[in-house]
């Protein structure tokens, strides 16, 4: 046998479904923050079509620059140098005023341009802080609900409930134990070992450290999960081959990994619905 090397702790809570129950809502929450808000979406959109046509223009502006440059070093060179020539004189060799005054308005227009796609981005930035603002005013809101019904106090396995619990973090091992308390604020468990043989051991444990079992009530055909394997209390892989309604319950019917007998053949094990985990 082979446990298993990871699963994911389930957890859910499905209150609050509709909008126009609580703006606290949610699913209004998390759909308010799946996607941008239009005003966002459009700074954004204009400062990347800005910056495409900015560098666009810059490469143009530096282009004409370096034409000019070498139009104006060769016409220098070709200048028959006296002594006491002026730069006024030198600037008329050069000559190219229609030329340099477009360079400078190009400049100009560059400069505009990069000075739009920054207050653009300052916009953005104020659109963001804005609407993290408010899902966090949201989230707060939706808490002190939450609190105020009882759910946070509701939430977790309760003493007496069968959970599946890992003894060391990251360690692949979960076996079953039972909770004898709760802490809600700080989610963590105590709990006693189910096997008899370990002298029933009671531990310590923080949430992420424990599974509760029972919350899957269907469990279909091919499904990967992890499920106690009779006579024990450890859980190891498995997958689904059906689930059966008998007088006691539900049993869902696995082939365990590596439980190849003496011929080689894996057969399904009826395992109780309250003691499989899907993953």
């Amino acid at each position: 046998m082979s446990s298993s090397s990871s699963a994911p702790i389930p957890m859910g809570l499905s209150r609050f479904r509709s909008k126009e129950e609580s703006e606290t809502n949610l699913e209004y929450i998390l759909d308010t923050i799946s996607g941008f808000p239009l005003p966002l979406k459009r700074h954004l959109d204009h400062i990347h079509d800005i910056t495409g046509i900015t560098e666009e223009r810059r490469k143009q502006l530096r282009a004409k620059e370096n034409n000019f440059l070498d139009n104006a070093r060769a016409s220098v060179r070709e200048f028959p140098w006296v002594e006491g020539t002026t730069t006024s004189e030198l600037m008329g060799v050069v000559g190219q005023e229609e030329e340099l005054d477009a360079i400078r308005a190009e400049h100009s227009d560059v400069i505009a341009l990069a000075t739009e796609r920054f207050q653009t981005s300052e916009r953005a930035c104020q659109d963001v802080d804005e609407q993290v603002a408010r899902i966090d005013s949201m989230l707060r809101s939706f808490e002190s609900r939450l609190r105020d019904e009882g759910v946070f106090s509701q939430m977790g396995a309760q003493p007496g409930d069968q959970v599946a619990i890992q003894l060391e973090p990251g360690n692949a091992e979960w076996v079953l134990g039972k909770v004898t308390g709760f802490n809600p604020e700080t989610s963590i468990y105590k709990i006693q070992d189910e096997d008899v043989d370990s002298g029933s051991k009671n531990y310590t444990l923080p949430h992420s450290q424990v599974m509760q079992l029972g919350l899957t009530s269907q469990f279909n055909k091919g499904d990967n999960v992890m499920a106690v394997y009779p006579e024990t209390t450890s859980f190891y892989s498995a997958t689904v081959v059906t689930m059966r309604k008998v007088a006691s319950g539900s049993m869902v019917y696995v082939l365990f990994q590596d439980d190849k007998d003496e011929m080689g053949v894996t057969h399904e094990k009826p395992i109780a619905a309250n003691l499989v985990l899907k993953f």
